[in-house]
């Protein structure tokens, strides 16, 4: 049993280092005689089951770079999330890569072959009668791991980014989330403050790519589902997509509830509930206050109690970032 527990750890802890300090100087001077992936679509499932928490990074790093793969090798993805059970999958080749947590069961599986490992303690596996598909694989991670853009990518998906607990320690960071990048562009074609944007998408999904609520709200921004169909969305795990849908959405509702806001603040609260509640939700209180008698332009709405529709929240949410 000690025997056994050792070697897991070794295998776990002690292997990946050394395939990375080892093979990856190798790999780098490997030059392939066949082009591989000869379809130009590859197939990736993410899987998300109970082992993939021994994955220390989020789901988006691995989505991220799978995405790098497939564009640099001149070729589309479509990537989605799954289970082990996709591993049948890989036998058929109705998928050509599963992401899962680098083991020793990998390493001594004829069946299917494992990539070296990645930062996060995962690994590609590929079906074991594509060695060209393998050595492709090796050769470019064992590349992209020695760049800046890597060294990057790790900084960003590896920080915890609970804000109330960065609000606590006084800090100043370099990372709002792993999508700053996007999230000021984004932000600034609505005119939003980028920390505006950022508290918004830590309230939906955590920086998470991969949330799917009950309701069947899905990705980083929590896009409901006639939403996905209204912006006809066919990667929502994808976060540019995801928060360029919901951008225009988000304008959409500037725009909807402007005539009844009585300043910036107003509109901003009710954009904020609109997204959360729904637009429905939001005219039904609107049609409500006014017939009450509030008055026109919504000073009556908010006179005395400014921010009702969410000012308390958004202004901690900002405070945090």
């Amino acid at each position: 049993m000690k025997r056994h527990k050792k070697r897991r750890i070794v295998m776990k802890y002690i292997l990946p280092p050394l395939a990375v300090t080892i093979i990856v100087p190798m790999l780098q001077h490997t030059v392939l005689k066949t082009e591989p992936f000869q379809q130009d679509l590859i197939r990736c499932v993410i899987a998300i089951d109970g082992r993939s928490k021994d994955m220390t990074y989020p789901i988006g790093y691995n989505y991220e770079l799978l995405s790098l793969f497939a564009g640099q090798n001149g070729k589309e993805h479509d990537i989605i999330l799954g289970g082990q059970e996709y591993m049948d999958s890989l036998k058929t080749g109705a998928i050509d890569i599963i992401v899962v947590p680098y083991s020793d069961s990998l390493v001594i599986d004829n069946t299917f072959y494992a990539s070296i490992p990645l930062a996060d303690q995962s690994a590609w596996v590929i079906n074991g009668d594509r060695p060209n598909e393998l050595q492709a694989i090796n050769i470019w991670l064992s590349n992209f791991f020695t760049t800046e853009q890597h060294d990057k990518t790790v900084r960003r998906f590896t920080p915890s980014y609970a804000p109330y607990q960065r609000a606590a320690s006084g800090k100043k960071y370099t990372y709002l989330s792993p999508y700053d990048d996007l999230i000021s562009k984004y932000a600034d074609s609505i005119g939003w403050d980028r920390e505006m944007l950022t508290a918004l998408v830590w309230q939906e999904s955590k920086f998470h790519i991969e949330v799917k609520s009950r309701k069947g709200a899905v990705g980083i921004m929590q896009l409901m589902p006639n939403t996905v169909n209204h912006y006809e969305i066919d990667d929502y795990l994808d976060p540019d997509v995801n928060l360029a849908m919901a951008v225009k959405y988000i304008d959409r509702l500037q725009k909807m509830f402007k005539d009844y806001a009585a300043n910036q603040e107003e509109l901003m609260n009710f954009t904020l509930a609109a997204y959360n509640a729904g637009e429905g939700r939001i005219k039904d209180c609107i049609a409500y206050a006014i017939s009450k008698g509030a008055s026109g332009g919504l000073g009556g709405f908010g006179g005395g109690n400014r921010g009702g529709f969410g000012g308390v929240g958004r202004q901690s949410s900002m405070n945090s970032f």
